[in-house]
C-alpha cells in the first residue's frame, strides 16, 4: 500500500511538472509570436508616438507575461522543488519583462553601452595615458572596460554585436546568482518565490555593457562565496580579490558591498552575542573594501591630464549634494511627464515597502504573543531571523546611497533602487514561507493576484521611458556620419549623448570640446560658441519627459529655433537625426 501511495504521490508531482514546463512553453512561444509583431509597428510610430514600444505591443504579449509569471507561481504553489526548473522559468520570465526593449530596438537600448565599449576598444591606449575625450570613466576605473575590450578582441567580433548580446548573458548571469545567493541564505523556495516578486518590480534594471553591471555580478560573486561552508582561508582569499577588482570597476559599488558587510557583521554580533572567527573575517575584508576604495579614489582617480580630480576633495563632492531637491520631486512630485505612470511606479514601490514591514511587525507581534514576555521576547530577537534582519538593516543605508547618487545624476536612483527592491522582496518571501501563508487558499489567491499586478503594469512603468532610451538605426546613421564627415578635432561640438561617437571613430584629442545640449539654452548659447550643434529625436523625448515636462516649449525646441535662426548650416538630415555646422566648417552630405 505504502509504495502504491509513494509511485501516485510521484506521478502527480510529475504532472505538475509537466503543466508548469507546458504552460512555460506556450508563454515562449506567445511572446516570441508577440515580439515578433510589434517590432515593425514600433519602428514605424516610435517618432510620433512617445508610448509607441506600450502600444506597438499586442494582447499576444501581456497574455504571455502573465502565464509566464503563473507557471513561476504554479511552481512555488505545488512545491515543484526541481531547481534547474526554478532558475529555467526565472530566466524565462526576466527575458520577457527586461529584455523586450531590447528586442525592439533597432541600435542599442540605453546609449551609454556604445559610449563604454566604444572606450573599452581604446582602453590600452587611455591606459597609457592618451589624452582624449569621453575616457575619464575608462581611466579611473579601467575593469569593465579592460574585461570588455578582452571578451571582445578574444572572440573576434564586432562591438555593437557584443554590445546586443551582452544583456541577454547579463540577465542568465544575474538571475542565477540572485537565485543561488537567496536559496543559500533561505531557502530554494524562498529564492523562487523571492524572484517572482522581485522581477517584475525592477522597473529600471540596467542590463547594458557598463562598469555597473560589471560590478553588480562581480558584488553578488562576492557575497556568494562569503556565504559557502568550508575551505574558508582560500574564499576569504577570492573574495578580496573580487573586492579589489570591484573597486577598480565601478564607483558606487564598493559601497554597496561594503553595506551588506557591514549588516552581515553587525548581526552576527547581535545574533551569536559574540565575536566569533567569521565576524573577525567579515570586519577585515569591510577595511579591505572601504581601504581600497578611499585608496584608489586618493591615488589613482582622476585622469592624468585632469588635475585635481581626485582625492578627499573628488570624494567629498561626489558623496555630498548641495542639496535634496531630486529626492523630494521623487518623494513628492513627478519627475516625468506622465504623472499617472510616475504615481503608478511609485506606488508599487511604497507597496513592496509596506509588504515587507507589514511581515516583520506581524511575526514581531506573533513572538511577543507567544512569550507572553519582553525579556523572552528580546531573547529571540522579536522572532526575525538573521536573514531577514541583515536585509532589514542594509535598506535604510541603501536608501541614503540611493538619493546622494540620484542628487549627483536622476539616471542613477536605478544603482542602488534594485538592490532596495530584492531586499524587500526576499523578505517579504521570507515572511510567506516561514509563516506557510501560501498554503492558505485567500492568501495564495491575493498573493497571485498581486504578482500578476506587478506583472501585466511592469510594462507600462519599464517600457514608458524609450523614446529616449531606445536608439534607432537611423540615429547610428548620424553617428556614422558624424564622425565620418564631422570633421570634429579641435571643435566644439554640442548635442545629445555624444559620447556614443567613441564606438565609431578614433579617440578625439582632449582638445575637442562636447557640451550636453540639455545644459545649453537659447541664452547661453552665444557664450558655448559651438562649432557643431546636433539635434536627436531621443534628446528631444529626453528634454519634453524628463527635464521639461512639455512637448511644445522645452531645452531642445528653444535652441534649434535660436540655431536656425543664427548662421548655421543644416549638412546632415533625417528624421531623427540633424547635423548644423558653422559658416567655415565643410561635410560631406551623403
Amino acid at each position: 500500500m505504502s509504495k502504491s501511495v509513494s509511485q501516485d504521490s510521484r506521478n502527480r508531482d510529475l504532472t505538475k511538472t509537466l503543466i508548469v514546463l507546458i504552460l512555460a512553453a506556450v508563454a515562449a512561444l506567445i511572446y516570441i509570436v508577440s515580439v515578433f509583431l510589434a517590432y515593425q509597428v514600433f519602428q514605424d510610430t516610435r517618432l510620433t508616438d512617445p508610448l509607441a514600444e506600450i502600444h506597438s505591443l499586442y494582447p499576444l504579449y501581456y497574455i504571455a507575461i502573465a502565464l509566464a509569471g503563473l507557471s513561476v507561481f504554479a511552481c512555488v504553489l505545488w512545491r515543484v522543488g526541481n531547481r534547474c526548473i526554478h532558475v529555467l522559468l526565472l530566466i524565462l520570465f526576466a527575458v520577457m519583462l527586461w529584455l523586450t526593449p531590447y528586442w525592439l530596438t533597432s541600435f542599442v537600448r540605453l546609449g551609454d553601452s556604445a559610449w563604454h565599449v566604444g572606450v573599452a576598444m581604446n582602453i590600452p591606449q587611455v591606459l597609457d595615458g592618451e589624452q582624449t575625450v569621453f575616457s575619464n570613466y575608462g581611466w579611473d576605473y579601467p575593469g569593465s572596460f579592460i574585461y570588455h575590450y578582452s571578451f571582445v578582441k578574444i572572440l573576434g567580433i564586432q562591438p555593437l554585436t557584443y554590445i546586443h548580446f551582452y544583456p541577454l548573458i547579463c540577465t542568465l548571469l544575474f538571475v542565477i546568482l540572485c537565485y543561488a545567493l537567496v536559496a543559500r541564505l533561505f531557502s530554494s523556495k524562498v529564492a523562487l518565490l523571492s524572484m517572482l516578486i522581485a522581477i517584475p518590480g525592477l522597473h529600471y534594471l540596467q542590463l547594458h555593457a557598463s562598469p555597473h553591471t560589471i560590478g553588480a555580478l562581480l558584488m553578488l560573486t562576492a557575497l556568494l562565496l562569503l556565504i559557502q561552508r568550508g575551505a574558508a582561508t582560500r574564499i576569504i582569499a577570492l573574495a578580496v580579490i573580487l573586492i579589489l577588482i570591484i573597486i577598480i570597476t565601478h564607483p558606487t559599488t564598493p559601497l554597496l558591498l561594503a553595506i551588506f558587510l557591514a549588516a552581515a557583521l553587525l548581526i552576527g554580533i547581535v545574533y551569536s552575542r559574540r565575536i566569533s572567527g567569521a565576524q573577525v573575517a567579515l570586519a577585515a575584508l569591510l577595511i579591505i573594501c572601504f581601504a581600497g576604495w578611499f585608496s584608489w579614489h586618493w591615488f589613482h582617480f582622476g585622469s592624468p591630464w585632469k588635475v585635481g580630480s581626485g582625492g578627499i576633495g573628488g570624494i567629498n563632492q561626489g558623496l555630498t549634494p548641495g542639496g535634496f531637491e531630486v529626492t523630494q520631486e521623487y518623494l513628492s512630485g513627478t519627475r516625468f511627464i506622465y504623472k499617472s505612470i510616475y504615481s503608478l511606479n511609485r506606488g508599487i514601490y511604497f507597496l513592496y515597502a509596506a509588504a515587507a514591514i507589514l511581515g516583520l511587525l506581524y511575526i514581531a507581534a506573533r513572538t511577543y504573543t507567544e512569550k507572553r514576555s519582553i525579556g523572552q521576547w528580546l531573547s529571540k530577537l522579536g522572532g526575525i531571523n538573521r536573514g531577514e534582519a541583515c536585509l532589514a538593516l542594509s535598506i535604510l543605508p541603501l536608501l541614503v546611497l540611493t538619493f546622494l547618487m540620484a542628487e549627483r545624476n536622476p539616471d542613477l536612483i536605478e544603482t542602488g533602487l534594485t538592490y532596495i527592491i530584492l531586499s524587500l522582496a526576499v523578505i517579504i518571501a521570507s515572511v510567506i514561507v516561514r509563516l506557510k501563508w501560501i498554503d492558505r487558499r485567500t492568501v495564495a489567491s491575493f498573493l497571485m493576484a498581486g504578482a500578476l499586478f506587478l506583472t501585466l503594469s511592469f510594462p507600462i512603468v519599464a517600457y514608458s521611458i524609450d523614446a529616449y532610451s531606445s536608439y534607432p538605426s537611423s540615429e547610428e546613421a548620424g553617428l556614422s556620419f558624424l564622425a565620418a564627415e564631422g570633421d570634429l578635432e579641435g571643435r566644439t561640438v554640442t548635442g545629445w549623448n555624444l559620447k556614443q561617437l567613441a564606438l565609431y571613430s578614433q579617440p578625439y584629442p582632449n582638445q575637442t570640446q562636447f557640451v550636453l545640449l540639455y545644459s545649453v539654452n537659447s541664452q547661453n548659447l552665444d557664450e558655448v560658441k559651438p562649432d557643431v550643434v546636433v539635434f536627436r529625436n531621443t534628446g528631444y523625448y529626453y528634454a519634453a519627459m524628463r527635464n521639461d515636462l512639455s512637448f511644445e516649449d522645452n531645452s531642445y525646441t528653444r535652441c534649434l529655433v535660436t540655431v536656425e535662426s543664427r548662421r548655421y548650416d543644416k549638412v546632415y538630415s533625417s528624421p531623427t537625426f540633424e547635423v548644423y555646422l558653422k559658416d567655415g566648417l565643410t561635410a560631406t552630405s551623403p
